[in-house]
């Protein structure tokens, strides 16, 4: 997959990753931080979406 995302939930926060060109150790490419927030997260790929992070309750 190309694209990830990490929610934690106690404070709520949103990790967006993709995968990047960097190669990790054994030979795989690695993942990149895009953007993270606990307020509200804005992206262009793989969708355009903006979410208000501070609404989700867990």
């Amino acid at each position: 997959m190309p694209y990830y995302w990490r929610i934690e939930q106690d404070p709520v926060h949103l990790h967006a990753y993709r995968l990047g060109d960097r190669i990790g150790p054994g030979g795989e490419r690695q993942y990149e931080l895009v953007d993270d927030s606990s307020e509200v997260i804005e992206l262009p790929e793989p969708f355009a979406i903006k979410l208000p992070i501070a609404e989700i309750r867990p």
